[in-house]
């Protein structure tokens, strides 16, 4: 349990690993009464014919709403859609797992051991199961709004007999540490289309934690410049200063700062980045 990919590795849900198939096709034909075929049109390995991801697995029906996201920019219409969950588990499996090996490692670099830790917007909740894992002192709550991955979650708890991770549809009090990857930069503007909004709902949730609150974060702002990927903004506006998607990495530090999170280091690659409320 001390691994960091020791809670996934057991659960078959590495990217790469022959069993993690098996495990989602399982979990969905209990939950959502999918057969093998409905299955695999959801959620298949990549082939060197597929472009347009660096995901080791695709996600079909999901990649089919890219197109009109594009349109729409409205997150209340894709993240209400059935077949959105399966973009959230690709998320999760192929980036956030990697993401929270690393912040796991940052944690306890620093020497840092939570007691009561908030994974927000957590899709399935396989990070959350990876940081129970790590801190089995710890008291994990696992937040998600989407009914389907809520499903899924509680599926993967009882089969992996995980004790001290809960569903919360809200933030309570006395956390220190506060975990965000792959969810600020999904959030709109409320005045302008097609804008995205990360500071002002990041703002409220953080502001009732108390000074020494850590912070783990992790956007991939620009990431649909370059490959499919849902729910994200070609523009940001953070503190009045509309940016572009490239250029919002370094305005949301200074924001973050601005509002007495200081940073304390990043993992691999960059992410995540580990603040502490001074």
């Amino acid at each position: 349990m001390g691994d960091v990919l020791s809670l996934t590795k057991s659960l078959k849900l590495r990217q790469g690993n022959r069993g993690l198939q098996q495990a989602l096709y399982l979990c969905s034909k209990e939950l959502f009464g999918l057969d093998r075929a409905e299955f695999n049109k959801r959620w298949r390995p990549k082939v060197d014919s597929d472009k347009g991801t660096l995901r080791g697995y695709m996600q079909p029906t999901a990649e089919a709403l890219f197109s009109e996201w594009k349109t729409r920019r409205d997150p209340d219409w894709l993240y209400s859609h059935e077949e959105y969950k399966w973009d959230s588990i690709g998320v999760s499996v192929c980036q956030t797992h990697a993401t929270t090996a690393s912040g796991i490692s940052l944690l306890k670099k620093a020497g840092i051991k939570p007691k009561k830790i908030f994974d927000w917007g957590a899709g399935p909740g396989f990070s959350t199961f990876m940081l129970a894992a790590n801190f089995p002192d710890a008291e994990v709550h696992y937040n998600e709004c989407n009914p389907d991955l809520i499903q899924v979650f509680e599926w993967f708890k009882k089969h992996a007999k995980i004790k001290n991770v809960k569903h919360v549809e809200q933030a309570e009090e006395g956390y220190d540490l506060f975990q965000a990857y792959e969810i600020v930069e999904h959030i709109k503007h409320e005045k302008h289309f097609g804008v995205g909004d990360p500071i002002t709902v990041t703002e409220k949730m953080l502001e009732p934690m108390a000074p020494g609150t850590h912070f783990l974060h992790s956007s991939c702002w620009s990431a649909e410049n370059r490959y499919f990927t849902l729910g994200h903004f070609l523009n940001y506006k953070i503190d009045g200063e509309i940016c572009k998607n490239t250029r919002v990495g370094s305005h949301f530090r200074r924001a973050m700062k601005k509002r007495g999170w200081n940073e304390m280091g990043t993992g691999w690659n960059s992410r995540p980045n580990l603040y502490v409320k001074g």
